[in-house]
Formats: C-alpha cells, sequence, structure tokens
C-alpha cells in the first residue's frame, strides 16, 4: 500500500487540490436555436414550430450565461422559456422536464439547494409521466438531485439515486458512455466524503477507465477524476 500510495503521490502531485473535491452535474440540452427571431410572451398566438423555436433560443441563451456565472440572468432566461412551455406548449412536453432540470442547475450553483430539490422532483414526475420511469434521460436527473442531496450531506439519499441511475443505465446498455463516468465519479465523491476511500477509490478508477474508452473522451470530467483521486491518496498518505 505504501508503494502504490508513493507512486500516486509523484505521478499526480499537480492535480493535488488542498481539501478540494470535485463532483459534476448534467445539463440536458436544446436543439441549436434559430437567430433573429423576435421575443414571444406566453400565451401568444403563434404557431407550435415558432413556439419551441423561441423556447430553444431562450434556453440557449439561459445555457450560456450559466456557463459564464451570469447565475442571476440564466435564471431569468430558464423562467422565460419555462413560462412560455407551460402556456403554448404544455408540461407534457419533453421540452418541460429539460428546462427544470436546467433550471435547477442554475439554483444549485447559488447554494438554493431546496428550490433545486423541488424543480428536479417535479422534473422526475414530468419526464416519468412522458416517457416512463426507466428511460436513462430520467438518470440524469436522479444524478444531479443526488447532488443536492450530497452538498447537503443527505449522503444516504444521495446513494439511493446515484444507484438507481446507475441501476437504470446498465439496464439500457448505457454503462459505456461518458454519463456513467460522471455519476461513477460522483459516487466516488460520496463515498470520499463519507471517509470510505476504498469504495472512493473503485468508482474513481472505473470513471478513469471509461473515459479513457470513450469516443467522445471529455478532458475536463476527467482531470477532475483525477483531482478527486489524488485527494484520496493524500488522506490515505495521511492515515500511514
Amino acid at each position: 500500500l505504501k508503494k502504490e500510495i508513493s507512486a500516486w503521490k509523484t505521478i499526480l502531485t499537480i492535480l493535488l487540490l488542498a481539501a478540494l473535491t470535485i463532483g459534476e452535474s448534467l445539463a440536458l440540452s436544446s436543439d441549436p436555436p434559430p437567430k433573429d427571431k423576435n421575443p414571444i410572451e406566453p400565451g401568444t398566438n403563434v404557431t407550435s414550430n415558432t413556439i419551441r423555436e423561441e423556447v430553444d433560443r431562450l434556453a440557449k441563451s439561459a445555457q450560456a450565461s450559466f456557463e459564464k456565472g451570469r447565475y442571476r440572468e440564466a435564471e431569468s432566461l430558464y423562467r422565460k422559456a419555462l413560462a412560455i412551455t407551460e402556456t403554448d406548449l404544455e408540461p407534457q412536453n419533453p421540452k418541460f422536464a429539460s428546462l427544470l432540470n436546467n433550471l435547477g442547475l442554475v439554483l444549485r450553483a447559488q447554494a438554493r439547494y431546496p428550490e433545486a430539490e423541488a424543480l428536479y422532483r417535479k422534473a422526475l414526475e414530468a419526464h416519468r409521466r412522458v416517457s416512463g420511469p426507466e428511460l436513462t434521460a430520467v438518470t440524469t436527473i436522479l444524478h444531479n438531485l443526488g447532488e443536492v442531496f450530497r452538498y447537503q450531506g443527505r449522503f444516504v439519499e444521495a446513494n439511493t439515486l446515484y444507484e438507481e441511475a446507475m441501476r437504470i443505465r446498465e439496464a439500457g446498455q448505457k454503462q459505456d458512455d461518458p454519463e456513467m463516468a460522471s455519476l461513477l465519479n460522483n459516487m466516488g465523491v460520496l463515498y470520499l466524503d463519507q471517509g470510505q476511500y476504498a469504495k472512493a477509490e473503485s468508482f474513481f478508477r472505473r470513471a478513469l477507465e471509461i473515459g479513457d474508452k470513450s469516443l467522445a473522451p471529455n478532458p475536463s470530467a476527467q482531470a477532475a477524476t483525477l483531482n478527486n483521486l489524488a485527494q484520496l491518496y493524500r488522506l490515505l498518505a495521511k492515515h500511514t
């Protein structure tokens, strides 16, 4: 064990960050929006295609604002898109659940956990009603809700949701895609937070293996998992 710790310390020294673990959350994407369209107010009498285009435009703008850290602006745009969807497309539209999920990410980034939890639960209900409980898209929302619980120290609840998401992905033959790697990383972080280092290491290594085999590699996600693994070995070194 000491030899392995020493080797990993040498390889991963540059990745060590003091007492920092990195988790990931996942947005549900929208189709590319049209350009140069005038805004649509909720309840406006226009075609459904025009409404969908406007919702996509708002969602795209909201995502861009979120990625730049402009959370209030992103929240406002997502809420406008949701208002149009609820009024003109009906909550049964799959876009409704996606918008709820992505607004939940914005609120979670501001540590507004109860509000984010409420949105994720509403998104889960909407997705299950429209697409069924076993759809792999549901796993994204389960995953993100699990993150909200983990951030609040509600580890048992977080673990339950992570495991449900993993079960659905494995049943759908989705165990080797990038989202599975993200889920495994966050399960590793969950166990690291609880001092269960052997379990944490197992999940981090599985996440790295999937990332290495992926046809669409995500360098930032791989770096996050490597950082978490480095943090794990730093903690192990303290106790040897």
